[in-house]
Order: C-alpha cells, then sequence, then structure tokens
C-alpha cells in the first residue's frame, strides 16, 4: 500500500513540475541535395545558388535556439561532402557551434540539411 500511495505522489509532483514550465515546440525544416543537383566545380557561387542550402541559411537567425545539421552518406565521399557543406555554412555567416554533421542521410545520392528551431 506504501508504494502505491508513494507512486501516486511521484506522479503528482512529476504533473505538477511539467505543468509549471512552458511548452517549447521544436520545429525542424527539412532540405535536401542531391548528388545529381551538386555542381562539377563548387564554389561560392554555385553553392549559393542551391536551394537547399540557400533556405536555410536565409532562415537561421543567431539566437541560440537554432542548430543546422549536414545528414551525410556513409563512406568518406559522404563525410567529405557534408563537410564542404558545413564549412560553407560557416564560412557565410553562421557561427561553428550551431552547424554539425551526422552520419545518416538514407540514401547514398543526396545530404539532408535540417534546420531545428525552438
Amino acid at each position: 500500500m506504501w508504494f502505491l500511495c508513494r507512486g501516486h505522489l511521484i506522479a503528482l509532483v512529476a504533473t505538477v513540475c511539467f505543468a509549471s514550465f512552458p511548452a517549447h515546440a521544436l520545429t525542424v525544416n527539412e532540405f535536401e541535395v542531391l548528388r545529381s543537383e551538386w555542381p562539377k566545380y563548387p564554389n561560392g557561387t554555385n553553392l549559393a545558388g542551391l536551394s537547399a542550402l540557400n533556405k536555410p541559411l536565409r532562415a537561421f537567425e543567431e539566437n541560440g535556439n537554432q542548430r543546422i545539421v549536414v545528414r551525410y552518406p556513409g563512406g568518406e565521399g559522404g563525410r567529405q561532402w557534408a563537410s564542404m557543406v558545413s564549412d560553407w555554412f560557416i564560412a557565410y555567416g553562421i557561427p561553428g557551434r550551431y552547424v554539425s554533421t551526422e552520419l545518416g542521410s538514407a540514401a547514398a545520392d543526396r545530404l539532408l540539411i535540417l534546420l531545428f528551431k525552438e
């Protein structure tokens, strides 16, 4: 009986604690870069013309509640591709602490650019 009462007390305390904090919604915008869209000789002008890179760059606001994640296909080529894209975001003014890369784009011919906003 004591365990049942204790369990109810813990549930009540947890409910009160969580109810007192405002709920924050996490928004994720996803952009896809296909290998076939990637310029043969990537440079600042070519990359700025890709909407999958340009849109998150324009949408980013440095307020500490946003970050960009570049998800890439496996292998050294995928890692280098993601590194090039994350370096491009940094070169165009997004502080490096807001940009990261992750394995797992789910397809060998694409990068996923995720813009997380809280």
